[in-house]
């Protein structure tokens, strides 16, 4: 299996080979340049997990090649690791307030290497699977998650939350506010889901208003009324007094009108897998097709409400109401 592309830009031949022979016996994907302008539009061609850089390069040297990597928005995030044989306590601080993110001082341990190399890459990985807004996990992480728990056998409910008449919200009191309407519920989502001592419990925030939570199917219920309420208890805080109370915000269309929009509310797809069905019929898109089908029926009602999934799981199964709308 692929570990990742690792770019080298090291203008010694042998030392290049060295890397490049070391890496690829670790199951990397490299490319190497021997100067900082050769590499540029590589790096743009074939964006790396991580580069490993030569501090002494002609023409431009490593600090100024790292200054300009950050200065990169495709690139800003790759980690960075400086090969350099100074080792001044000031040639570290340099570098380091350049933006890299590790010095390795030749001659070096390739065991060392490797090791470093795999820390930077594991911490990469988790920063870039946590949403910026919430922190939480994206993506990758929710799926990832959702695979382990299918092929381990176990029974889970999958809780589809997300909030309604949240683009009005944002037209209304901008998206500062909006951002903190996301905020405030990633916390009520940790705080309801992650209480328990479940090592399998999970909380992803997908993008936007969306989010996604992992439970045991006898605590989804007592989770999702947790939400629910936490959710609309929140409410007057997200509202101007005048808009709480007359229960509509008014929002101008597109065409200039205005128009009364609901206050938000929250809809909760809660799709159980495992329970009275079999695993081998569970999919992402069997998940999320179903999830799609309960959200839409959600939002044809009024206020936060939350739904199972009936044919997935008998009544017994949930061990709460299965519906609760407030």
């Amino acid at each position: 299996m692929q570990a990742g592309c690792i770019f080298i830009v090291e203008d010694d031949p042998a030392i290049r080979l060295l890397l490049a022979d070391t890496l690829k016996g670790e199951g990397y994907l490299v490319i190497s340049s021997p100067d900082v302008e050769g590499a540029w539009p590589l790096l743009h061609q074939h964006p790396p997990d991580l580069v490993l850089m030569d501090l002494m390069l002609p023409g431009m040297d490593g600090n100024a090649a790292c200054r300009r990597l950050r200065a990169e928005p495709m690139l800003s995030d790759v980690p960075l690791v400086m090969l350099t044989a100074r080792n001044s306590l000031e040639d570290r601080i340099e570098g380091l307030a350049a933006g890299a993110d590790d010095y390795i001082v030749k001659p070096f341990y390739p065991r060392e290497l490797i090791a470093r190399i795999a820390t930077h890459l594991r911490r990469s990985e988790r920063e870039r699977n946590l949403n910026p807004l919430t922190y939480l996990p994206g993506n990758r992480a929710i799926e990832r998650a959702i695979n382990i728990q299918l092929a381990s056998k176990r029974h889970f409910t999958v809780c589809y939350v997300d909030i309604d008449c949240f683009k009005a919200f944002n037209d209304r009191y901008g998206f500062a506010a909006g951002d903190e309407v996301i905020r405030q519920l990633a916390n009520i989502l940790r705080h309801a889901v992650l209480v328990e001592d479940d090592p399998w419990a999970m909380v992803g925030h997908i993008g936007g208003d969306d989010f996604l939570a992992l439970v045991q199917i006898p605590q989804a219920a007592p989770v999702c009324e947790t939400i629910v309420r936490q959710f609309d208890k929140a409410l007057p805080s997200f509202y101007s007094p005048e808009d709480f109370e007359r229960g509509y915000a008014i929002v101008k269309s597109r065409r200039g009108i205005e128009e009364q929009t609901p206050l938000m509310s929250i809809s909760i797809a809660a799709v159980p897998v495992g329970a009275d069905q079999s695993l081998a019929q569970a999919t992402l898109g069997a998940l999320a097709q179903s999830a799609a089908e309960i959200k839409s029926f959600l939002k044809s009602r009024a206020g936060s409400a939350f739904l199972f999934d009936r044919r997935r799981v008998s009544e017994g199964a949930l061990l709460a109401n299965p519906e609760s709308a407030h």
